[in-house]
């Protein structure tokens, strides 16, 4: 009997290892204030970009493996939680295989801002969690890498049904460069719409350099063009951003906007740092002119 028991705690013990379950996440607060043209300030303390994330992994043999993430953000005392991300992806040597589900950015070149706050122009809309289908190719070339999206369940984001979207990537050393082609179809017949962006970064060592450029069309005499540009700096313990991104949109009312910002990351230790976001944002629009200042405690785990 005690053999038996023995033998089963090993299989228990032998099960946990292999399942692989990583868990990462950060808790930030601070204190932030958004001040508007000809309007109160809004702003106090508060909790900023807490989250938690699970990864889990497993070898499923034959060249096989599967992989399950999920996170949840907004955490805080007295308020709910959001689920972020969600994922499970099969992969082999046909490439991968992958079920996602996620908050998706309106723009898709935020991340070209190098850490820069942009979303006062509206390069981050908050929409509603997504649904995706995507295949990653397997490795056509050394360093290029292609896949394809398919996109369901998008209310909220950017008012279209359906997405499909094409992207090629291609990763050489310091420099990286890509592009995709989205196409939104709406529930109505022949409510079509497209979008094309490309992007690039190049990492000097002394400071890296991001571009990202949007052409859309969302009917006849209606665009929806974006760009964005960041440079970061690293200084030993302080890491030094700017960015600036436009938005040129004629959908429905036009908007045009811009916003600039400096990010000011200063590293305490591996884990701990001290962030600082500055943000102004101009546009035609009343009410579009305001700026947003944040300074952040920010522990990574």
């Amino acid at each position: 009997m005690k053999k038996t028991l023995i033998a089963m705690a090993a299989v228990a013990v032998a099960g946990v290892a292999s399942a692989q379950v990583t868990i990462t996440g950060a808790v930030a607060a601070g204190y932030s204030m958004t001040t508007k043209l000809n309007a109160a300030s809004v702003g106090g303390y508060g909790f900023d970009g807490s989250s938690i994330s699970f990864k889990a992994t497993e070898d499923l043999g034959g060249g096989l493996s599967v992989t399950a993430t999920s996170s949840i953000d907004g955490i805080m005392y007295g308020s709910g939680t959001n689920a972020n991300t969600a994922s499970l992806t099969v992969a082999g040597g046909f490439g991968s295989i992958a079920m996602v589900a996620a908050k998706e950015s309106c723009d898709g070149l935020s991340g070209n801002a190098q850490g820069v706050r942009l979303d006062g122009a509206g390069f981050v809309c908050g929409a509603s969690p997504s649904d995706a289908l995507t295949y990653t190719f397997p490795e056509i070339a050394p360093g290029l890498a292609a896949k394809v999206t398919f996109g369901d369940n998008l209310n909220g984001f950017d008012s279209r049904l359906k997405a499909t979207t094409w992207e090629a990537k291609y990763t050489a050393g310091a420099v990286m460069v890509g592009g995709n082609i989205t196409k939104y179809e709406k529930a109505a017949a022949g409510d079509k719409s497209n979008k094309t962006r490309i992007f690039a970064s190049y990492d000097m060592g002394v400071a890296k350099l991001g571009f990202g450029s949007q052409s859309g069309y969302a009917g006849p005499g209606e665009k929806d063009d974006r760009t964005v540009f960041g440079i970061s700096i690293p200084m030993g313990a302080l890491t030094i951003a700017a960015g600036s991104g436009t938005i040129d949109e004629t959908v429905g009312t036009d908007t045009n906007k811009t916003s600039t910002g400096v990010n000011l990351t200063y590293a305490l230790s591996k884990r701990t740092s001290v962030v600082g976001d500055f943000t102004r944002t101009s546009g035609a629009a009343a009410g579009d002119e305001k700026a947003f200042n944040r300074v952040l405690v920010k522990h990574s785990f």
